[in-house]
């Protein structure tokens, strides 16, 4: 999903998806746009990861 949305691997760009997997939207956004992710594209990848099988 990381790569989907413009941003590498990194340890952030995961801890931030990680926390979108658990429903935690804000959360994941703030953590992607941080990590240099635009802010539609971080909105489209938590959204995204909300919906992930666990």
């Amino acid at each position: 999903m990381a790569a989907q949305a413009g941003a590498t691997a990194s340890d952030s760009v995961t801890a931030a998806c990680s926390r979108g997997v658990v429903g935690d939207l804000q959360s994941c956004v703030t953590g992607l746009t941080e990590a240099g992710v635009a802010g539609g594209a971080a909105n489209g990848a938590c959204r995204a990861a909300a919906h992930e099988p666990r």
